[in-house]
């Protein structure tokens, strides 16, 4: 079997959304996935600050429906996965959340999403 060699194969690029151009987080994607091994405060922390990038973004609402549709893992749109998820729209990633709902108990309480 011959392979053709890495530098002549083209790359495939995923499109961009169209209003990828003018997010505000074009380049700091430390905010809106987790590193590995991430702590519960340090997650906290990440995502108020891509909480406050989000807010003054003009395509939150594009990027929140963007993320919803193509069920993506980490911060989009103002929104954590956990909150996607319970909005009914589960990250492809599942075995990586932090809480399954088979390591749950069952609790009677409500998660609530801050919609702006």
């Amino acid at each position: 079997m011959t392979r053709t060699p890495a530098t002549t194969r083209a790359r495939r690029t995923p499109p961009q959304p169209t209003w990828f151009e003018e997010a505000k987080c074009r380049g700091k994607s430390r905010f809106f996935y987790p590193p590995p091994n991430e702590t519960a405060a340090e997650r906290t922390l990440r995502e108020r600050y891509a909480a406050v990038v989000c807010r003054s973004c003009p395509a939150m609402y594009e990027c929140r429906s963007w993320a919803r549709n193509q069920h993506e893992f980490g911060y989009w749109g103002g929104e954590s996965e956990s909150a996607r998820t319970a909005a009914g729209f589960v990250p492809r990633n599942v075995g990586e959340l932090r809480v399954t709902t088979a390591s749950r108990q069952p609790s009677d309480r409500v998660i609530r999403t801050v919609v702006p």
